[in-house]
C-alpha cells in the first residue's frame, strides 16, 4: 500500500515539474516572447522583441517544424528545447540560415503568407505586426 502511494506521488510531481517548466518558458497563457540577443548580432536592437502564441503553434505544427534538429523534442522529457538563436547566429554560414532570414524567409512568415489557416485569422505578416514599436 505504501509503496503504491509512493509510486502515485512521484507520478504527480512528475507531471507538476514538467508542467512548471513548460509554464516557465512560455508562460500561463501559453504565450513566448523572442528578443534577439545583442550577443549574437553585435549591434543595438532596431526592433522590438516578438511575442507570439508558443502552446497554440506547437500543438498545430509540432515542435520539431520550428526545433528540426531536435526530432524527440516533445516526446522525450529529457530533451529541453534550443532556442533559435543557439544555432542560427547572424550570418549565414554553410546554408544555414541566419536567424534573421530563417524567420523572415525561412518559417515564420513564408507560413502565415501561405498557410490556409494562417491566412484565414490573418496572421501577421508585415513588420509592424509582429514588432509593435522599435525598442
Amino acid at each position: 500500500m505504501k509503496k503504491g502511494i509512493v509510486v502515485a506521488l512521484v507520478g504527480v510531481f512528475s507531471v507538476f515539474a514538467v508542467s512548471t517548466v513548460v509554464m516557465a518558458a512560455e508562460g500561463a497563457d501559453g504565450k513566448m516572447t523572442i528578443d534577439k540577443p545583442e550577443a549574437v548580432w553585435g549591434k543595438a536592437k532596431t526592433k522590438s522583441a516578438v511575442t507570439f502564441n508558443h502552446k497554440k503553434h506547437g500543438a498545430e505544427q509540432g515542435c520539431v517544424k520550428c526545433h528540426h534538429t531536435q526530432p524527440t523534442l516533445g516526446k522525450d522529457p529529457a530533451v529541453k528545447a534550443k532556442s533559435c538563436f543557439e544555432c542560427h547566429g547572424a550570418e549565414t554560414k554553410d546554408k544555414q540560415l541566419s536567424a534573421k532570414d530563417m524567420i523572415h524567409k525561412g518559417t515564420c512568415v513564408p507560413c502565415h503568407k501561405t498557410d490556409a489557416k494562417a491566412m484565414e485569422a490573418k496572421a501577421p505578416t508585415a513588420c509592424a505586426e509582429c514588432h509593435p514599436a522599435a525598442k
